[in-house]
């Protein structure tokens, strides 16, 4: 499935617009890599590789 896909059925289950569920994920720090939706925080092991 797409994320369009799944942030449209979630927008329709909420009745509110996609673009507000595109919004929440962003501000809880998720961002959609790799075919899936991921926290943008850095792990300690992937800070200490910078």
């Amino acid at each position: 499935m797409k994320p369009c896909q799944m942030q449209k059925q979630l927008a329709e289950a909420l009745n509110c617009a996609q673009s507000v569920i595109f919004d929440r994920l962003k501000a809880l720090g998720k961002i959609y890599k790799e075919r899936k939706w991921i926290s943008y925080e850095l792990k300690p092991k992937d800070i200490e590789r910078r």
